[in-house]
């Protein structure tokens, strides 16, 4: 019975730490955004590229590291909010939380237009 307490009032003291957020860590991380270029013919400035990788959708960003590299990044598609913003040089926030798990998600700070909703279906080839 003194080990069942023991358990429970650790619990509860871990419980209260957590809520009260003494063992949560934030930490925002600001990194300036590279626009992507292809061979293709488009226009524009492109600063987040979208696909599938595995079963995951994601974003594919460039972002210029503290020490002045350019680095490549990439996150969960649900990990990131897009705001459009009139600024000179686009950006992403990085938020990282510690808690019992680790947590990041990205904010990006792009021109406004840059998101399209603009899709296309070609079924001019189908059979049938």
């Amino acid at each position: 019975m003194g080990k069942a307490l023991g358990l429970l009032l650790c619990g509860l003291i871990l419980s209260v730490l957590i809520a009260s957020g003494c063992l949560t860590r934030t930490t925002v991380q600001k990194y300036e955004l590279y626009a992507l270029k292809d061979t293709t013919k488009i226009e524009g400035s492109f600063f987040l590229a979208s696909g599938s990788f595995g079963s995951s959708m994601v974003y594919v960003f460039y972002y210029k590291t503290d020490d002045g590299g350019i680095r490549m990044g990439m996150i969960d598609y649900y990990d990131a909010v897009i705001y459009e913003v009139t600024t000179a040089h686009p950006y992403v926030l990085f938020t990282i939380r510690r808690e019992l798990e680790v947590s990041r998600t990205a904010s990006f700070y792009i021109p406004p237009g840059s998101v399209l909703n603009e899709y296309k279906l070609d079924l001019e080839d189908t059979p049938g």
